[in-house]
């Protein structure tokens, strides 16, 4: 049996769980290519393995179906937007995923985000840069409202690690956790009352039809001039033509990019000193990355072993 790993890059092939697996008679083939595959690098070489350890590598229809012999597709982070979902469930393919352990990397992230943006942080820097030597003042966060769209798991993270700071927050979700929401003196709204009333508007949510375009020139136009807002969940949730339009016009004050329609992103949202844009690295500290392969590889051997899978992705 054969896996192919995808996710680049890759640290854990000397762990417990990849020295298991060899022992197992299992071959681990890492990323060949290096970087993100693309569908026609994948195609070239699918066939042969039986697991994919996934990363943000697209796993369409049109590679999946040139993958004959893959059983299991144990995903190395928690967005499963990149597969196909009907092809796999169709074809009896099982799926994987890592939901918790990216949680605290992304809301650690996200907190430097916060802070960057109310001391104008990110501004200043780019203003020194430029030699000029201009002070500003920024706010205390203590004094902000910080809108989450997404009370899930990192939504819940970023909640707990604030504590300390004192922040309003407001929330908006398809299911509120009423109970977690009292324990924290969070206020469930709407969302347009949470735009409306957002120094700061954070999102945490997966990527879908519903999700698509969610937050759009609408949105902005409702949001205060001054505020901002943090995407480190999927690029397609946020239309980047109408973000641009939105920074450059100063509808909104300034942005913090860590994911893209996509990637790599080259586009010219770059070219704006208010857009902090960085290669989806929210999730990638050393321990959330060591912690999401780790487990991924784990699942493979509980499939192997014939054992319970921990994280099932459910695909009805």
């Amino acid at each position: 049996m054969k896996i192919l790993i995808t996710q680049h890059p890759f640290s854990s092939l000397n762990s417990k769980e990849a020295n298991e697996l060899n022992r197992l008679g299992v071959s681990i083939d890492s990323n060949p290519f290096r970087a993100i595959p693309s569908e026609e690098q994948l195609i070239s070489i699918i066939d042969q393995y039986d697991f994919i350890l996934s990363g943000s590598a697209k796993l369409s229809k049109d590679v999946l179906q040139h993958a004959k012999n893959l059983k299991l597709i144990s995903r190395a982070g928690t967005g499963i937007d990149n597969v196909d979902l009907d092809y796999i469930k169709e074809n009896k393919i099982k799926l994987t995923y890592t939901p918790d352990a990216p949680s605290e990397s992304v809301a650690e992230y996200t907190l430097a985000s916060i802070i960057g943006l109310s001391r104008n942080i990110f501004n200043s820097i780019n203003l020194m840069k430029k030699n000029s030597w201009s002070k500003s003042n920024g706010r205390n966060i203590n004094s902000m409202v910080l809108g989450i769209i997404g009370l899930n798991r990192i939504g819940k993270e970023l909640v707990k690690i604030l504590a300390p700071f004192n922040m309003t927050i407001l929330a908006a979700d398809i299911k509120p956790d009423n109970d977690f929401a009292k324990l924290h003196n969070i206020k469930f709204c709407n969302q347009k009352e949470l735009l409306q009333n957002s120094d700061i508007v954070s999102l945490h949510l997966p990527l879908n039809q519903n999700t698509q375009n969610l937050i759009d020139m609408k949105s902005f136009e409702l949001m205060k001039s001054s505020a901002s807002i943090i995407n480190t969940s999927r690029g397609g949730i946020v239309n980047e033509l109408d973000l641009y339009k939105a920074l450059k016009d100063k509808t909104i004050s300034s942005a913090v990019l860590d994911v893209f329609e996509n990637e790599p992103y080259n586009g010219k949202l770059i070219s704006l000193d208010n857009c902090i844009c960085t290669p989806h690295m929210a999730g990638a500290s050393k321990e959330s990355a060591s912690l999401m392969e780790t487990t991924a590889l784990q699942e493979i051997i509980n499939y192997i072993k014939g054992e319970e899978l921990k994280n099932p992705f459910p695909l009805s």
